[in-house]
C-alpha cells in the first residue's frame, strides 16, 4: 500500500507527497462501493463456436449459444446459473489471444420472460456476480419478467490479473501542493502499478471501458438478445455511456443510477459534486444550530470548520491508533470529512470534529482501517485509460483553483482523482465525450444527491430521458440502498420501457 513518510520514526502523512515508498498492508483494503465479497471459484460453461458480425463491424465467435449450469461456488445462491465467454483480449484483433470471462443470471421466475438485463455494480472493476449474490432479492420484481445477467469484467479481483500483484497502486491520499510534489506522486503511483502492468502488459493496456463496452456487446450476443437492456451502477455507467458510443443502434433501455460523469470534459466532472457537497455541508450546519447534541452548537461551525482545516495545515493531527502512525494534513481532512458527510448520521461528523481538535483524527477514518488508502492498479488501469487525468500540473492546478471558487469547505478533495492518473504513461484509449443522442433510445437515470449532476449530464444528451431524483445521501439508489421507489420504476422501465416523468423525486423507504 502507498502513502507518504518522512526519515525518522516513520509516520505516514495525508497531505502533499514526498518520496515514493511503500507501507505495509495490514489486511485486504476494502474496494470502494463494494456490495459484497465471494471468493469465486471458475464459472461452469460452454460456447457454440461459429461466426458473427456484430455491428462493430469485428468478426468475432458466435456467442449467441452460452450454456448455464448450476454455479461451482456453494457460497452463491442456489438459484444463479454461470457460464463463461471468451472474448479478444484486444478488440482491434478480434482472432488473436483471448482471455475468459465469468458470467453468472438470475433467472426469470414468471412465465412470461421478456429478455435479460445485463447488471454492471461499478469499481471500476468489482465483481458482478458478487454483487448480484449479494443483492439478488432486490430483483424479485425485476425477475418477474427478466433474467438479470452480469459478470466478472476483465481484471476482475484476480480474476485475470493476480491480485497479489495488483493490489498495490497510487495513494488516495496524494495531494501534490506544487509541480515537484506532483510529479513525485506521478513516479510512486507509476512504481506502484508496474507489479501489476508487468504479469500482463498488453492486457493491462486493454482494461478501458470502451474495450469493458466491446466485451459486453458480446455478452448480449451470447444471449441471443437483440438489443441490449443495461443496468450502470456507480462507475458502471461509464461503461454504459462507452457502450451507447459504440453500439447506439443495440440499445433497448439504459438505466444509470448513481453514475460518474463521462460526457463531460475532466476539468468539469467533479464540480457538481463540490456543489452537492457545500449544499449537504449547510444541512450539517443548519442542522447543528438547532441539535443540542451537536458537539458545535451555538458556535459558528463553518468557521470552526476552516479553522481545524488551517491548524491541520500548520500542524497535521495524528490518528490515534494507526500502524504505521499516519498525521493529516488539511486536504486530508477533507477527503475524509467528505466521506463521512455522504455516509454517516451528523452526530458522528460532530464527533469527529471535536475529537480532531483535541489532536486525534481517528474518528474521521470512515474505512475503519487506520491505513492509507490506495487505489489498486487494475482500477487505476480502467479509470486512467478512461481519461479521467489532467493533461499536466498547470491543469491540475488551474482545476483546483476553480474548484476553491465553488466550495470553500472542500475545495482540492475531487482534483486528486485525476491527479492520480498523472502516473499514467499510454495515451489515453477511452476519452469522455457526448452522446449520439439522435440514434438512442430514452435512458432512465437515477441519482442521489452527490451524483445529480453527474446523472443529469448523461440523460440530458438523450431527448425524452428522464431522471428520478432522490433529495438526500446514499449511493446506488436500487443496488445498494434498495429505495422501492427507485426499484419499481426501474423495473417498469427496464421491462416496458416505460419512463416516469421526468424529476420523479423518490422518497426514502418507510420503516
Amino acid at each position: 500500500m502507498l502513502g507518504r513518510t518522512r526519515p525518522g520514526p516513520g509516520w505516514v502523512r495525508f497531505g502533499p507527497v514526498r518520496t515514493p515508498y511503500a507501507v505495509r498492508e495490514t489486511r485486504r483494503p476494502a474496494e470502494v462501493h463494494n456490495v459484497g465479497r465471494v471468493n469465486l471459484n471458475p464459472m461452469i460453461g460452454l460456447l457454440m463456436a461459429a461466426a458473427v458480425t456484430v455491428s462493430s463491424g469485428l468478426e468475432l465467435p458466435d456467442r449467441s449459444a452460452a450454456v448455464w449450469r448450476p454455479c461451482a461456488q456453494p457460497d452463491l445462491p442456489a438459484e444463479l446459473e454461470c457460464s463463461t465467454i471468451s472474448v479478444p483480449v484486444d478488440w482491434s484483433d478480434p482472432v488473436g489471444r483471448t482471455i475468459t470471462l465469468d458470467m453468472a443470471r438470475a433467472p426469470t421466475v414468471g412465465a412470461n420472460r421478456a429478455g435479460s438485463v445485463v447488471m454492471n455494480p461499478g469499481g471500476p472493476g468489482n465483481s458482478g456476480i458478487q454483487a448480484l449474490g449479494a443483492q439478488l432479492s432486490k430483483f424479485a420484481g425485476l425477475r418477474k419478467q427478466m433474467d438479470v445477467v452480469t459478470w466478472n469484467p476483465r481484471g476482475t479481483d484476480g480474476t485475470v490479473l493476480p491480485y497479489e500483484k495488483c493490489r498495490g497502486g497510487p495513494s488516495l491520499m496524494a495531494f501534490p501542493a506544487d509541480r515537484a510534489e506532483y510529479d513525485a506522486a506521478a513516479e510512486a503511483g507509476h512504481l506502484a502499478m508496474q507489479p501489476c502492468r508487468d504479469v500482463d502488459p498488453v492486457l493491462f493496456d486493454h482494461m478501458d471501458s470502451a474495450t469493458q463496452a466491446r466485451d459486453m456487446e458480446a455478452i448480449r450476443a451470447a444471449l441471443g438478445d437483440g438489443d441490449l437492456n443495461y443496468f450502470g451502477n456507480s462507475y458502471g455507467g461509464v461503461l454504459g455511456e462507452s457502450y451507447a458510443r459504440l453500439f447506439p443502434d443495440r440499445v433497448r433501455t439504459m438505466f444509470l443510477d448513481s453514475i460518474v460523469d463521462h460526457v463531460s470534459p475532466v476539468r468539469d466532472y467533479g464540480f457538481g459534486q463540490y456543489r452537492a457537497a457545500e449544499e449537504l455541508f449547510d444541512r450539517f450546519v443548519a442542522w447543528c444550530r438547532e441539535a443540542p447534541e451537536c458537539l458545535q452548537h451555538g458556535a459558528d461551525l463553518s468557521q470552526v470548520w476552516l479553522d481545524l482545516l488551517a491548524d491541520a495545515d500548520r500542524k497535521p493531527i495524528p490518528m490515534v491508533g494507526a500502524n504505521p502512525p499516519i498525521q493529516v494534513d488539511a486536504d486530508g481532512l477533507k477527503f475524509l470529512a467528505m466521506g463521512l458527510l455522504i455516509v454517516t448520521e451528523w452526530p458522528e461528523f460532530s464527533k469527529a470534529i471535536a475529537s480532531a481538535q483535541r489532536g486525534d483524527a481517528a474518528s474521521f477514518d470512515w474505512t475503519g482501517q487506520l491505513v492509507v488508502p490506495h487505489f489498486a492498479a487494475i482500477g487505476v488501469a480502467t479509470q486512467c485509460a478512461d481519461g479521467f487525468r489532467f493533461d499536466d500540473f498547470d491543469d491540475f492546478a488551474a482545476a483546483r483553483a476553480q474548484a476553491a471558487t465553488m466550495s470553500p469547505h472542500f475545495a482540492g478533495e475531487r482534483e486528486y482523482y485525476a491527479s492520480l492518473c498523472a502516473a499514467w504513461r499510454i495515451p489515453v484509449a477511452n476519452p469522455s465525450g457526448p452522446l449520439p443522442g439522435d440514434r438512442l433510445p430514452p435512458f432512465l437515470g437515477a441519482a442521489p444527491i452527490v451524483e445529480l449532476a453527474a446523472v443529469r449530464a448523461a440523460v440530458d444528451q438523450v431527448p425524452g430521458s428522464s431522471l428520478i431524483r432522490f433529495d438526500d445521501v446514499g449511493h446506488g439508489l436500487y443496488l445498494n440502498e434498495g429505495n422501492r421507489c427507485v426499484v419499481e420504476k426501474a423495473d417498469r422501465y427496464l421491462i416496458d420501457g416505460v419512463l416516469p416523468p421526468s424529476d420523479t423525486v423518490c422518497p426514502p423507504n418507510e420503516s
